[in-house]
This record gives structure tokens, C-alpha cells and sequence, in this order.
């Protein structure tokens, strides 16, 4: 009996610690992919997701998120701009990553870009390509993984925030230093095929010493629409401009203002595509950070660069540009 009094309790230990072993695997970090979303894909597309149907990604609970988007072997051009999208009802899309972008790159191997998304948990998520451009051969795939860890942000369940480095873009950065930031909102109802809309063009004279360099873009239509980004080769003739207003709250005055293209007698000649068509749908803001094309307007250049309604539209477009000079 003396024996038993102690066998009987090293038994419950022991078995008390094997069935918290098998339930290991459901605590701590849990981890989803890398999913292949797209392969070989050549068209701009979302993955499907709906509510009780199938998502591309699932949903495990994880609260952070990595698309990774390759640009396959092909010798050819590619063009893409693709970002992650979250959902509380799978039908109304918010995007939680920055926008990956990529403009007229040849690679001659596969060559891949990463794509954190906003930590946190969102019931439906999905990766959406909204433009292509593609030549010759080459494609573009995308992957997903995800996991329940925190890192970075809030995690789910952890009752604690992780610390956070914060950031400022270049256009507020130079708002608030030197007061040179500015924005232009323009609505064009009913604009034809291939005509721009707003149009920055280069400073001269007096300013022939200051460089402009467009920021972002908004861009908003009441119905299906496409519009591309280009370089202009003349100013045009007989253009009304558009008012201007500074980022700064201490600016009273700017140096330039865009022209409402579509007032010109003579508009400015496109000359080059500096970012593939994109089509949005109605009623949904897009809104495109030109500066991670580079684009800059020297002083006294012929070229100036424009937004241009690419299909005739039977509605009203909405575009909003920010620049600052340096």
C-alpha cells in the first residue's frame, strides 16, 4: 500500500505532462504558407476571397502578414504595382501594405520583392495586383505567409504593444522644414480618350534653379476608369491653372501651379508613359506614391509630367496631386 501512496501520484505527473505536450502544437507561434496566390500570372488581378466561400489566404488567426511577388525570367519588360488588402466582411477592401511598384524592369533571372502588411487581425485578406504591363515571355507570381507572433506591432492576444519607429515621408519632411510642399485638387466631368488632365510643368525665369518633384497622386471616378502617368514635350497654349495650396500652414504663396489641361486651346503633347494604365472602380479612392518612380521636373526642361484619362469616361474623374520643390 505504501508503495502505491507514491506510484499513484508520479503517474498523474507524468500524465498530466504528456496530454499538455500533445496540445504543444496549438500555443505559442502558429505560422500559414508561403501560399502561392499567383503563378505565372501575367493580368492584373485580386485573389479570391468571400464570405463562407474560399479565400486564397486563410485565416488561422495570425496577425502578421508577408506577400512576396516575384518577376519571372523573360527578357521582357514588366510593369506591376500590387498591394495587400484586409476586410472586416469581405467586401469592402482597405489596403494595409505599401504599394509595390515596379516600372519597366527586365529581369533576366527571377527576381522577387517583399511586402509587409500592417500587423494585426483582419477576418478576410487578399493580395490584389492592380496594373501590368507585361512583353514577350515574362510573368509575375505572388506568395503569402502569415503568422500568429507579434513582431513589430500589436499581436493578438499578447496585451502588450510592441514598440514602433516612427516614420515621415519626404513630402511631409519637406513641408515642414522649408514650407515648399503643395497639393492640387482638379474634377474633370466626362473626359475623352488620351486626354490629361492635371499637368505640373517645370519652373523658368527666376525659378530656373528649383527642381519639382511630384509626391502622390489621388485619383477618384465615378465610374470604371484607366489612367496612366506621362511626360509632356510642350506646355501647350491657352491653359487656365489650377490653384495651389501649400502643405505648410506658414505658406501664402507658391512658385507654380499645375494647368487644367483639359482648358488648354493647345494641350501639352504627351511624349512618353512614365507608369502603365491603371483601371479602378467606381468610387474608390486610389492613391499612388509617384515618388517611388523617381520622377523629377528640372528647371527651364521642356518636359513637365501629366495624369491622363486613358479610356473616355462617362462620369466625373477626381485628381489630386502633391509636389514639393527642391
Amino acid at each position: 500500500m505504501k508503495v502505491l501512496k507514491w506510484i499513484i501520484p508520479i503517474l498523474v505527473f507524468i500524465c498530466s505532462g504528456l496530454v499538455y505536450g500533445q496540445n504543444a502544437g496549438t500555443v505559442g507561434i502558429q505560422t500559414v504558407g508561403p501560399i502561392p496566390i499567383f503563378t505565372n500570372a501575367t493580368a492584373a488581378q485580386s485573389s479570391p476571397c468571400t464570405v463562407g466561400g474560399p479565400c486564397a489566404i486563410p485565416n488561422i488567426g495570425q496577425s502578421q502578414h508577408t506577400l512576396q511577388y516575384c518577376l519571372n525570367s523573360g527578357n521582357s519588360s514588366i510593369s506591376i504595382i500590387i498591394g495587400m488588402e484586409a476586410s472586416f466582411d469581405a467586401n469592402n477592401w482597405t489596403l494595409i501594405s505599401e504599394l509595390g511598384q515596379q516600372l519597366n524592369s527586365t529581369p533576366a533571372t527571377i527576381v522577387c520583392y517583399f511586402l509587409p502588411g500592417t500587423p494585426g487581425y483582419y477576418p478576410f485578406l487578399r493580395a490584389h495586383v492592380f496594373s501590368t504591363s507585361i512583353g514577350g515571355t515574362s510573368t509575375y507570381s505572388v506568395s503569402y505567409s502569415g503568422a500568429t507572433s507579434p513582431g513589430g506591432g500589436i499581436g493578438v492576444g499578447t496585451g502588450s504593444l510592441s514598440p514602433r519607429i516612427p516614420t515621415i515621408s519626404s513630402i511631409q519632411a519637406n513641408s515642414l522644414q522649408n514650407g515648399t510642399s503643395y497639393s492640387t485638387n482638379l474634377t474633370v466631368t466626362n473626359p475623352a480618350s488620351n486626354v490629361a488632365t492635371v499637368v505640373l510643368q517645370p519652373l523658368t525665369g527666376s525659378n530656373a534653379q528649383i527642381s519639382e518633384v511630384p509626391s502622390k497622386l489621388i485619383v477618384e471616378c465615378t465610374a470604371t476608369c484607366t489612367f496612366d502617368v506621362v511626360s509632356t514635350s510642350t506646355v501647350g497654349s491657352g491653359c487656365s491653372s489650377l490653384t495651389g495650396s501649400g502643405l505648410n500652414v506658414n505658406v501664402t504663396s507658391i512658385l507654380q501651379s499645375p494647368i487644367n489641361a483639359p482648358s488648354c486651346g493647345t494641350p501639352p503633347a504627351p511624349s512618353a508613359t512614365l507608369i502603365a494604365p491603371i483601371t479602378i472602380a467606381a468610387n474608390t479612392p486610389f492613391t499612388l506614391d509617384l515618388e517611388a518612380y523617381g520622377i523629377v521636373i528640372p528647371p527651364s526642361a521642356i518636359r513637365g509630367v501629366g495624369i491622363r484619362n486613358s479610356v473616355a469616361l462617362t462620369g466625373n474623374m477626381t485628381v489630386q496631386l502633391f509636389w514639393y520643390d527642391r
